[in-house]
């Protein structure tokens, strides 16, 4: 199977194989190297954000000079400096919000969460070790969620996996943004001697269930466990559902914006 797919494509799939709950294809698998690219992406995103803050800040020292030179009135310069500088930080502020959106919105430290969330039923599929399948499932992933802004939701939960017989307890925070999610962690594998220590990295998709009000199907179809003392990365996904619940006095909304949705018949027609 090809490893590359259309990204269009690739999302119908996704949300296909959440509803038929069918078991996950080997060629999920095939895409383990994503997750270096979408770190290498990261890295290239932060790079960008710090090249632009250093090159608006030079542009604001300057104006800023001007502004003294040309003003004799101490009150009127500072004024005038203090707009210009409310004005730079609008600036970064909208080009870090267009790069990340992730990170452009930051929640007061003592802001509640907005809803939470749990699994409804084992979360269940496959890793790959050696070349063979190996039963993976999520028993427990739960967690709370804070909307950030344009749709940005801030996640933090803990999750129980298994892996053949081995079992890992994971704190998990990341994002969810428009049908996707990415989530990361670190845990132990196993017991005394026999120990590894694993930094798990899950991506996927989520998606309302037709007919239901409150329950979402969600599909961790590019994800890995990274055994950080033999480096080796095994390919993991785990497709199943989750039961979101608001926190406050009003109906929150995670599904994401669509229009013109084909139906289920018209996509397999």
């Amino acid at each position: 199977m090809n490893t590359i797919l259309d990204a269009k494509l690739f999302s119908v799939l996704a949300l296909i194989l959440v509803i038929a709950r069918a078991p996950v294809s080997i060629g999920v698998f095939a895409q383990t190297e994503d997750i270096d690219a979408t770190e290498e992406q990261n890295e290239s995103d932060k790079k960008r954000i710090k090249d632009e803050i250093r090159t608006l800040t030079e542009q604001y020292k300057a104006e800023r000079t001007q502004i003294r030179d040309q003003n004799n009135d101490r009150d009127t310069a500072r004024d005038q400096i203090e707009q210009l500088r409310d004005q730079y930080k609008d600036r970064i502020r909208s080009y870090i919000s267009d790069v990340r959106p992730d990170i452009a919105y930051i929640p007061d430290i003592d802001r509640e969460p907005d809803l939470k969330f749990y699994n409804n039923g084992d979360i269940t599929g496959w890793a790959v070790l050696g070349g063979q399948a190996y039963g993976a499932t999520m028993t427990t992933f739960e967690g709370e969620a804070i909307h950030m802004g344009k749709g940005v939701w801030k996640v933090s939960s803990t999750a129980d996996i298994y892996v053949s017989e081995r079992h890992v307890k994971l704190d998990l925070n990341g994002f969810a943004r428009s049908g996707h999610i990415m989530l990361h962690g670190t845990g132990t594998f196993g017991e005394s001697d026999d120990k590894s220590d694993i930094r798990v990295v899950l991506r996927g998709h989520y998606a309302p269930v037709a007919g239901s009000d409150n329950e979402f199907a969600i599909a961790f179809t590019n994800a890995q466990i990274h055994n950080t003392n033999s480096g080796h990365r095994i390919p993991l996904a785990l497709v199943g559902s989750v039961i979101v619940e608001s926190l406050g006095t009003e109906p929150v909304s995670i599904a994401p914006e669509v229009s013109d949705v084909p139906t289920i018949d018209e996509i397999l027609s």
